[in-house]
């Protein structure tokens, strides 16, 4: 699967400035990405709709995200896009994507960001399968005053003397140094990406909790499974432009050990497809207006093993709906009809769906419409399965149709 990534920048473009802190990083993530999108935040369509025109221009909406489908989401300069801790992308919407083989790498979560949003931080933990180090007066922090550029705070670590998990140090592989600056020290991780040195690197407790500091590496990065993806949480700046000059081998570690996640993902789907595949495949089909919503399902239903094909392209142009049905139906093994509005008075539900529906009814396919808002069906699908999906998330939907495939196929043996 090619590598789709969203690139979210530190903050808005202003006064001729660019918001991007990792130019060079940019450049070097876009360059092994099939496709990139660039932007500040990414909102739901109707906030983005009344942003201020120079923000809107910076953000995603959520619609467009959905289309774009990234399985690499980048985040410099911090997980939030203001002062009042507005996420630059929303947990629900992010864990959708990581669950279904996606991977989050979250940068720039330095000591002085962390200590800046800590309440805000301590409660993405759970979402980030890591934590800082807080005390009361602040963040236990690294330095390195053997090994450092400008600052003790600002430490080139080097792989040799890293804590590095073993399946994680393909990413190092011809790199020999990389700067990152005020790292803080995690307390709970799962996978260990990078550390600062063994042997040099002093942990800091911040002043009024006893000033003390004990020579240990410092455990500034973290990788974690979630569901069928990855999080990376990176609490040191490294995606800035003013470590390359110094240390051109960040931006290279940190679009490796993308790639190697992005694989590692990959190798993970397919596993997990193998073992659990549901016996299961289904034809969504529905009205473009509805196309962000149904693309969710599809991906919650293809997180759980089941072989989704939507029908997108085909009502975004005019081919005939009797005969890409008759084409999906030759590998398919459900025909579902989202159901809304939208649906009254559309050619092709007057002209073409009534046709599409008997030839699946006539190669016993089972036929399941889910209504999305409460305008009457058709009478000629009142003998269909039906799903009443007011007010339902795309995940429970998504096992709505997997527990109603279920009750089909039990009332076919009884």
């Amino acid at each position: 699967m090619s590598l789709r990534t969203l690139y979210l920048q530190s903050r808005p473009s202003a006064a001729g400035h660019g918001g991007r802190i990792g130019e060079t990083l940019f450049a070097e993530i876009r360059s092994r990405s099939d496709d990139c999108l660039a932007a500040h935040r990414v909102l739901p369509a109707l906030v983005a709709g009344e942003m201020e025109e120079h923000l809107a221009r910076e953000a995603v909406s959520e619609e467009l995200l959905c289309e774009f489908a990234p399985n690499l989401i980048y985040i410099e300069g911090g997980l939030f896009a203001d002062s009042r801790g507005s996420w630059k992308i929303d947990w629900p919407v992010i864990e959708d994507l990581i669950d279904s083989g996606g991977v989050l790498i979250l940068a720039d979560c330095d000591a002085r960001e962390l200590c800046r949003h800590r309440p805000r931080y301590e409660y993405a933990a759970r979402f980030l399968r890591a934590r800082a180090q807080f005390t009361t007066a602040g963040v236990v922090y690294a330095t390195d005053a053997e090994h450092s550029w400008q600052a003790p705070a600002q430490i080139v670590c080097q792989p040799a003397k890293m804590m590095i998990s073993e399946w994680l140090r393909p990413a190092w592989d011809g790199i020999e140094e990389i700067v990152v600056g005020n790292p803080a020290q995690l307390c709970s991780w799962q996978d260990l990406p990078a550390s600062t040195n063994l042997g040099t690197s002093r942990l800091i407790e911040p002043k009024g909790a006893g000033d003390c500091d004990r020579v240990e590496p410092g455990i500034f990065a973290s990788t974690a499974r979630c569901g069928l993806g990855h999080v990376v949480f990176l609490a040191g700046e490294i995606s800035s432009d003013r470590w390359t000059e110094r240390c051109p081998g960040n931006p290279i570690w940190l679009a490796n050990l993308a790639e190697l996640l992005h694989h590692e993902a990959l190798q993970s789907r397919a596993r997990f497809r193998a073992d659990f595949r549901w016996p299961f495949s289904l034809f969504l089909s529905h009205r473009s207006v509805n196309r962000q919503f149904v693309a969710r399902v599809s991906s919650a239903l293809q997180s759980s093993g089941v072989e989704t094909c939507n029908d997108i392209a085909r009502l975004a142009g005019s081919d005939s709906l009797v005969q890409e049905t008759g084409r999906a139906l030759e590998t398919m093994t459900h025909f579902v009809l989202f159901w809304s509005r939208a649906c009254l008075g559309a050619p092709w539900v007057e002209r073409e769906l009534p046709a599409a529906v008997t030839l699946a009814i006539d190669w016993k396919f089972p036929l399941m419409v889910v209504r999305l808002d409460s305008t009457p069906v058709p009478k000629f699908l009142n003998d269909a399965f039906r799903i009443e999906a007011i007010g339902m998330s795309p995940q429970e939907l998504a096992q709505s149709l997997l527990d109603g495939i279920q009750r089909i196929a039990r009332n076919a043996r009884a």
